[in-house]
């Protein structure tokens, strides 16, 4: 069994499990930003350098708190957060200095982790940005289409991957560069790139439509057994309700939302991780469906400990922690491990036969 990256195991199990969705459940949409940069030769970490620069209202972020939905306004907005000349030297300066552009912010952009996007990814790229989806995620839901690549990786855990940096190495990250790099990077900054944002974000929300192959299956089998209250707490966004992929799967198999106890939806409550607020509320709602389920009569309370969250972005696992979770980090290309974490944890077999060793 390949060696621990959970919390420290409790003497029991968890009474309930909370799965991010994109880059775990299923596979990141942000993949298709690589493919993004790479065709129309930006250099890779731009974009999502861009959007967390924008941080904390920025167009992305007020579409995860549902503050905007995906159309117009938020289009522009995005394209503007996109061709923001002050970011674009930020970003060129600290790629000059090795500073690393971005590492350790919410959507990372560091120069080091591109180069891990491109290592990772290599050759894969093309094939896996043109598998296909038809199944959906509509306001936080997904279809069940469950990818075979065992090694499937997604550009936004690549990006995360990089920010588990030290305080002091973050520090150095952002220091101010100096006058005579300012004076570098003012005549050495290309143009900025024209970025179609919306056909961008049709295609990020497109190629994050496909199940992951060893934890969705594994959520299957954790909610079957029904000795866990299963939950699912994702930054989401809002869909246009006349939009193709805003329209809900007929079929509750194609349905990934039908799969959970408990559904959070950044979107939905109008929040997002990692605020500390909308842990406090998925804790709430456990609580309730742990209470109405009966099981708080036969088992007692349930306590911030006996809670499980699988994420693959390092700060929102950081946030559960300070909230009492237990966490299981989802690295990348390597889902496999992190359902042999499930396995070491609830004491169910999850991974299948031929994973095993």
């Amino acid at each position: 069994m390949p060696p621990s990256t959970s919390s420290p195991t409790t003497k029991s199990p968890p009474k309930a499990i909370l799965f991010d969705i994109g880059g775990v459940c299923v596979l990141s949409p942000f993949r298709a930003i690589l493919d993004y940069e790479t065709a129309h030769h930006i250099p890779h970490g731009w974009i999502n350098y861009a959007i967390s620069r924008s941080a904390p209202d920025g167009a992305w972020q007020r579409l995860e708190r549902g503050e905007l939905r995906a159309e117009g306004k938020f289009f522009e907005m995005f394209r503007d957060d996109l061709r923001h000349e002050g970011r674009w030297r930020e970003f060129h300066k600290r790629r000059r200095a090795g500073h690393g552009a971005g590492a350790g912010r919410k959507t990372g952009g560091g120069m080091e982790a591109a180069k891990d996007i491109g290592k990772a990814m290599g050759a894969r790229s093309a094939a896996l940005s043109s598998q296909g989806a038809p199944a959906v995620i509509q306001e936080a839901g997904v279809g069940r289409k469950t990818g075979g690549d065992e090694g499937a990786i997604t550009v936004e855990a690549a990006i995360r991957a990089n920010s588990t940096s030290s305080s002091t190495s973050q520090a150095a990250q952002d220091a101010p560069l100096s006058q005579q790099e300012d004076e570098e990077n003012e005549q050495s900054t290309p143009s900025l790139p024209t970025i179609n944002a919306e056909p961008l974000f049709w295609a990020m929300m497109t190629i994050g439509q496909t199940t992951d192959p060893h934890i969705f299956p594994a959520v299957l089998a954790l909610r079957k057994s029904s000795q866990f209250i299963i939950g699912a707490l994702s930054n989401t966004s809002l869909f246009p309700s006349s939009h193709p992929l805003n329209t809900p799967p007929r079929d509750p198999d194609f349905n990934i939302r039908s799969h959970f106890d408990v559904f959070i939806s950044s979107a939905h409550a109008g929040m997002r991780k990692p605020e500390k607020r909308i842990y406090e509320y998925a804790m709430e709602e456990v609580r309730r469906v742990w209470k109405e389920s009966g099981r708080e009569e036969k088992e007692g309370a349930l306590e911030v400990g006996d809670v499980l969250f699988l994420d693959d972005i390092g700060e929102n696992l950081r946030m559960a922690r300070v909230v009492g979770w237990r966490t299981i980090r989802v690295r990348l290309g390597d889902t496999k491990e992190a359902v042999w974490e499930l396995e070491r944890e609830t004491g169910m077999r999850l991974v299948r036969e031929e994973g095993r060793l």
